[in-house]
């Protein structure tokens, strides 16, 4: 042990003391209960209010013991007074240490002024605490009570008395770890002192003339400071209290710097002058099941304190007894931990109920250890709120995380244009769709003839000047060709999709004025987290845009199930952009390795079955999957999308671009009849499922078999299966599992077969095999379609089949009309005959909103879990239905071998578990020994089912709490950098009613090509990154943009936009 190295010169008083089975030797003035001081306060723990022995037991494990001290004698105004003793004090520095921590071998050492430094460095360790005191003398008659606290403090008299129970209304010494002004100080036969002034040695400054010593000594509940002058004997008294006092700080300073480095777990030192302090970041979470206050509410806010000074206050979240702090209501903020304060004092989060014109009553304080603080990672943690002061439990929970910060989380949370960050910026030019200014004569004048042949000016204008006149076939030509200016955007990590906006065709004109004013046209693109634009191609009903402009964007894919909406507007410089029309993108059907030139009817709105379309538009894309990784994610949940947009009028077009020109969620009549048309139209699926009942039970063919190239004949598959599965049903009826779990992939399999009848190539899902080998090799074949291929065999396949659907309708629609006409007349007949008169039963429609509108949201219930079931039957979905086909095989196959021996040992267990005597031994060991209970313990054992009940409770609504917090945390944090304004973007569970079709005119070539390698050798490429946020604190993936260098002007400067590369 380092004491054993201590000076044998130390004195020690007279008293002995045993801790940890080692005697020591206590100076007679330590408090006759182990050594421990029981006036010093205690704010880890609250005072049982039980007998003395529980008392006592409390105290022993919350005061701290003074393990060391030294003593200077000095005077309170002339040096010539020291020796009369009249106006007397002493300066004492005492070393405080845990008490449950050992004293050691040596136990309590009294270090003498002949003592040297050395002796406290080896002595001083980790948690202890270095107290200031400056003591006064006062004379007393033996039977009169000594104040021992300075003035202004709570009464407290000797040390025979209980310590009281204070409840001030300030801080107090809550926050403060070990060191307060109620101690007993060093005393003699004759002789009473009391603590005039006491500090942290931390927080005392010295300055020296001659043997006069200024000390400005800190408050440790709050900023005052006092300010003392000490007298010494001698001017080197002076000189060697000062080294003593400066040498002390830095080796009490080194000790906590060693510990903080060693809960840190950090390599680099502490202990070097250059590193001052360390940073954290510590967000409010939220709070739990706090106290009603004003009328079965509260309106609760946080204040945070350290060493008795307020560093951080929330916002008031108004009548919530379960608030919920984000970043828009100052939840986060960085503390600079001292190495100096490390042992002096902790953190107090304290929750108050605002009030107008008070501070508020206080709900509830918790404390945070800075051990604690070291050792958080930012994992949440879950405080009880207690009341410190008054000493006993509040009600509540206050829950917060912490973790070191980083430079850029400091910069992320100190910033002082918090509302206007760059990533917010960022987004808002790329949401914006890019207008460029014309020469107002070349505005006016468009076409000019060359040769004969028209000549249009091409606009925007290429960043050189050329190519200002082009003909048509020049300018489509030039359109196709590769994109000079690429624009990555998304989060994602399934694919990587490649879409190029190359034209728009037989547009609407909404420009209404002059006769060349026309339609300033541009597109926007949704996808899943980002909004992009292109372009505005102005005065043109088919515009083309060139490589040189905005058009082309490479989109980092989270899901393979995620739809691109395609919207196109007419541009208005000084209002509201109109809508044109829009497509919505299904990405599943799509390979890699192809290159697709696709052509989409642009229509305002997939709902309605009534529309027109209005123009066309062009793309090209390629995507490139991760194909295993496709697979595997569909098998989980993923969350809703949502993009925040700055500007209302970007969040208008982007809104248009998702849902058309009606919102689904609102009330509309429109909606509810839409609604009924489609529940309506699903009767189609009845004569569907006749077709297919007929097929199946009359054996019809629909199996293509060739033998010997010239023997072709149709075999009905389904109907010897069907046959097959049922001779097992009958004589082997152990398997029924097996094949209930094989008629689900048989049936899978037939939807799949049925679907791949239509001769459209683009509507065509892969055979199941090639979905199969694509999961185990990760490899397809890329698609190849010309344009119009098969256009007149789906033609021909889609009016036969809807003409025998038609032909099954029509028959079923006459016999329930003819069966319907009796009916009505019996009744008609049996009312006259009642009433002597015909009944009439006029309709009514309520249009009422308040009995449409839940109609409403529960027809959309239904259909969109019609929709999503139809998608999944017919494979649209191809990775859902190839994993229930997969797994019904898989558990087919499986039910063959095990489901034997699980009906057998299930009945084994039954018979031979709970119908034999060992039942008897649970009679005798459980059953009779609950009928015995007593009383008392049938209450007890009520008590422990209740405690444990509330404690599962608890975690699950913990669970929901956690879950609510980052829902209303990820949310305020995407307001705050990309915009107020939040789109919901449709997944593939609220699918469309009208998916977009591509036109019989697009194709699709193999491209053997990385797509990677266009995007590379690109001119110009910007990065904007998608929106989805990623860590419970600062989000790690946005913190580089939070760079004070980077610009936050991007709308007027095209080269401005994002992280130019």
């Amino acid at each position: 042990n380092r004491l054993d190295r201590i000076n044998s010169n130390v004195s020690c008083k007279s008293d002995t003391m045993v801790k940890d089975g080692t005697s020591t030797n206590v100076p007679n003035w330590i408090g006759a209960s182990g050594g421990i001081l029981k006036p010093m306060s205690a704010t880890s723990q609250l005072r049982p209010s039980s007998d003395d022995s529980d008392t006592e037991k409390w105290y022993s494990k919350s005061f701290p013991i003074v393990v060391a001290a030294k003593e200077w004698e000095v005077g309170r105004s002339r040096a010539a007074l020291l020796p009369s003793r009249k106006k007397t004090g002493r300066v004492r520095i005492e070393v405080r240490r845990k008490a449950d921590k050992p004293l050691g071998i040596h136990g309590y050492r009294d270090l003498e002024e002949g003592s040297v430094l050395s002796d406290w460095s080896e002595y001083i360790a980790d948690g202890d605490v270095l107290v200031f005191n400056v003591l006064k003398q006062e004379i007393a008659g033996p039977n009169q009570k000594i104040n021992l606290r300075a003035s202004g403090s709570s009464d407290y008299q000797n040390e025979e008395q209980p310590r009281p129970s204070t409840a001030s209304s300030g801080v107090s010494t809550i926050g403060f770890a070990a060191v307060d002004d109620q101690f007993h100080p060093y005393v003699e036969a004759s002789e009473r002192w009391r603590v005039k002034h006491s500090s942290p040695v931390s927080k005392v400054f010295l300055k020296r003339e001659n043997n006069r010593v200024a000390a400005t000594m800190g408050n440790v509940h709050d900023n005052s400071k006092d300010e003392v002058t000490l007298f010494f004997f001698s001017e080197n008294e002076a000189k060697g209290f000062l080294k003593f006092v400066g040498d002390l700080k830095r080796v009490h300073r080194n000790v906590a710097r060693s510990a903080m480095r060693e809960n840190l777990q950090v390599t680099e030192t502490l202990s070097q002058s250059s590193v001052s302090s360390v940073k954290f970041l510590i967000e409010i979470i939220s709070a739990t099941d706090l106290k009603a206050v004003n009328r079965n509410s509260s309106d609760p806010y946080v204040v945070v304190f350290y060493s008795g000074q307020k560093i951080h206050k929330t916002e008031v979240i108004k009548k919530n007894l379960d608030p919920i702090w984000t970043i828009k209501t100052k939840s986060m903020f960085i503390f600079s931990l001292q190495p100096e304060e490390y042992y002096h004092s902790e953190l107090l989060f304290e929750v108050r109920d605002y009030e107008t014109f008070v501070s508020g009553s206080k709900l509830g304080q918790a404390l945070l250890s800075n051990e604690k603080l070291l050792k958080a990672k930012g994992e949440r943690i879950e405080l009880k709120l207690k009341h410190l002061q008054l000493e006993k439990e509040a009600q509540g929970y206050l829950a917060i995380r912490c973790k070191r910060a980083t430079e850029n989380e400091i910069r992320f949370i100190e910033s002082p244009i918090l509302d206007k960050h760059p990533v917010r910026m960022k987004q808002l030019g790329y949401s914006a769709p890019l207008y460029s200014k014309q020469n107002p004569l070349l505005q006016i004048q468009k076409v000019k003839v060359i040769n004969d042949v028209k000549h249009y000016f091409v606009r925007p204008m290429h960043p050189s000047g050329e190519k200002k006149w082009l003909s048509t076939r020049e300018i489509d030509e030039l359109s196709l060709q590769e994109s000079e200016n690429w624009t990555e955007a998304g989060s994602g990590s399934v694919g990587e999709l490649f879409v190029e906006i190359l034209s728009c065709d037989n547009l609407p004109n909404l420009d209404r004025g002059l006769p060349s004013n026309k339609t300033d046209a541009f597109a926007t693109i949704v996808f899943e987290d980002t909004v992009v634009t292109t372009d505005v191609i102005s005065d043109c009903l088919s515009p083309r845009f060139m490589p040189w402009t905005r058009r082309a964007f490479k989109l980092n894919v989270q899901h393979a199930s995620s739809l691109l909406f395609v919207s196109v507007f007419d541009h208005d410089q000084f209002g509201k952009y109109d809508p044109i029309g829009r497509v919505a993108i299904p990405l599943e059907l799509l390979n890699s390795r192809t290159e697709y030139h696709l052509s989409y009817d642009l229509y305002d709105s997939s709902e309605v079955i009534r529309r027109r379309a209005r123009g066309k538009i062009n793309l090209r894309l390629k995507v490139k999957w991760k194909q295993r990784k496709c697979f595997f994610d569909t098998l989980s949940r993923k969350d809703e999308f949502t993009v925040n947009i700055e500007s209302k009028n970007n969040h208008r077009h982007a809104e248009y671009a998702v849902q058309g020109y009606a919102d689904q969620k609102q009330y509309n009549l429109k909606t509810v009849l839409s609604y009924v048309d489609e529940l309506i139209q699903y009767q189609d699926v009845l004569y569907t499922i006749i077709e297919a009942l007929k097929t199946l039970f009359l054996w019809r063919g629909h199996f293509p078999v060739t033998i010997c190239f010239c023997i072709k004949f149709k075999l009905p598959l389904h109907s010897i299966t069907m046959l097959s599965f049922a001779i097992v049903l009958t004589e082997f009826p152990q398997y029924t599992i097996s094949v209930c779990f094989a008629s689900v992939a048989w049936f899978m399999l037939a939807l799949l077969e049925h679907r791949r009848k239509r001769p459209n190539l683009w509507n065509r899902p892969p055979r199941y095999i090639s979905l199969m080998f694509l999961l185990l090799t990760g490899w397809n074949r890329p698609d190849k379609i010309a344009p119009n291929e098969n256009m007149e065999e789906d033609i021909q396949f889609m009016e036969k089949q809807t003409g025998r659907i038609e032909n099954s309708k029509l028959f079923t629609a006459m016999f329930w009309q003819r069966l319907s006409d009796d009916l009505n007349d019996l009744d008609q007949m049996k009312y006259k005959v009642l009433y002597g008169e015909s009944m009439e039963k006029p309709l009514r429609l309520d249009l009422f909103k308040n009995q449409l509108y839940p109609l409403q949201k529960q027809l959309a219930q239904i259909i969109y879990g019609l929709r999503l079931v139809e998608k999944v039957l017919s494979w649209d979905h191809i990775y859902i239905s190839f994993w229930i086909t997969t797994i019904a095989i898989m558990l087919s196959i499986g039910s063959l071998f095990i489901w034997d021996q699980v009906y057998l040992w299930t009945k084994r267990v039954i018979v031979y578990g709970f119908l034999t005597p060992w039942v008897k031994i649970i009679d005798i060991c459980y059953i009779r020994k609950l009928e015995r209970l007593t009383k008392a313990e049938k209450e007890a054992r009520i008590r422990e089912k209740k405690r444990l009940a509330r404690n599962q409770f608890r975690k699950g609504y913990i669970q929901t709490q956690t879950a609510k917090e980052e829902l209303l945390k990820s949310t305020s944090m995407k307001k705050h950098l990309f915009g107020e304004h939040i789109l919901a973007v449709p997944d593939m569970y609220s699918p469309e009613r009208f998916p977009s079709q591509p036109r019989f005119e697009s194709y699709a070539n193999p491209s053997y090509i990385d797509p990677q390698i266009s995007f590379d050798r690109a001119k110009t490429k910007y990065v904007l990154l998608g929106q989805k946020v990623s860590g419970a604190m600062v989000p790690h993936n946005f913190l580089q943009h939070n760079s004070p260098n980077e610009t936050t002007n991007f709308k007027g400067d095209k080269d401005a936009y994002g992280s130019m590369t």
